[in-house]
């Protein structure tokens, strides 16, 4: 008889969201997300309120806009007023 080999067991049909840990086995700890730098903190939302999602973004302080935004904010604004004109001038029946 074959020796019983060491290992997890599979269970079948287990799906995503279906706890295969057995019972009185230790959590296992949670996986490094691709492409992350080692060390790197893990993103957990408990320990992180500001990693939750829906989470407001934090306020920037007394900073304002820089130039890059406003410039963009300007061309955008002409895009939009120079498109208005133009669907103006068309005669649309």
């Amino acid at each position: 008889a074959a020796a019983p080999v060491a290992g997890p067991i599979p269970v079948p049909a287990a799906g995503p969201g279906v706890d295969t840990t057995p019972p009185g086995a230790p959590a296992p700890s949670p996986m490094p997300m691709p492409g992350a730098a080692p060390g790197m903190a893990a993103m957990d939302p408990a320990a992180n309120p500001a990693m939750a999602l829906g989470a407001a973004p934090a306020p920037m302080g007394a900073v304002g806009p820089d130039k890059v935004e406003i410039i963009l904010a300007v061309v955008a604004f002409l895009i939009t007023v120079g498109c208005v004109v133009v669907l103006a001038m068309m005669q649309v029946e």
